[in-house]
Parts: C-alpha cells; structure tokens; sequence
C-alpha cells in the first residue's frame, strides 16, 4: 500500500468517526426538546433518514406523504435539520452533495 492511499484511508476513517459523532449529538439534541414542541417533525426526521431500521421503503414513501402535510412551525424544525445537515456534509466531505451519508 502506498504512503496517499494509507494516508487516505486513515482520513476517512477520521471522517466516519466525526460524522458518527456529529450524528449521536443531534440525536441526542433532539431527545432534549420536549415531546410538545416536537410536533413529530423530529420523529418524521428520523424515520425518513433511515435511522430507524424498521423502516421500508414504502412507509417512507408515506412518511414523505405526511411531510407535505406538516404544519409551518414543524417545517421550520426541520429545515433547521436539513441546514445543520448540509453544513456537516461541506465540514466532512468538502462540499455538498459528495458522497454524504444521505446519497
């Protein structure tokens, strides 16, 4: 193995560890907000990311359905979400839409 290519497996592997945890401290920060002022945006958030692994394909279909159907202030919940998600995938990968955990 040359020196770049052990180079950039220990930098990845860097990466992964920092985005796992980036990703249990959302977790954890959304498990802190009060189940009234949730409104089910976090839970919708969570299921649609796949980070519950009973979820199909088809009920995150639905799940999507249901997200066109949120009230504003849920939105906003999770627009701050997908916001903080876009700033981890340009801090981890460089820039958006590069290989992130979504694609």
């Amino acid at each position: 193995m040359r020196a770049e290519e052990h180079e950039r497996l220990i930098l990845d592997r860097w990466k992964q560890i920092l985005m796992e945890k980036l990703i249990q401290g959302g977790i954890n920060r959304i498990q802190q907000i009060p189940d009234r002022q949730i409104d089910g945006a976090a839970t919708l958030c969570y299921r649609i990311a796949g980070i519950q692994t009973d979820v199909g394909e088809k009920e995150r279909l639905g799940l999507l359905k249901r997200l066109q159907t949120l009230p504003v202030t849920s939105l906003l919940l999770l627009q701050r979400q997908v916001a903080l998600q876009a700033l981890t995938d340009v801090v981890v990968y460089g820039s958006l839409g590069q290989g992130g955990p979504g694609e």
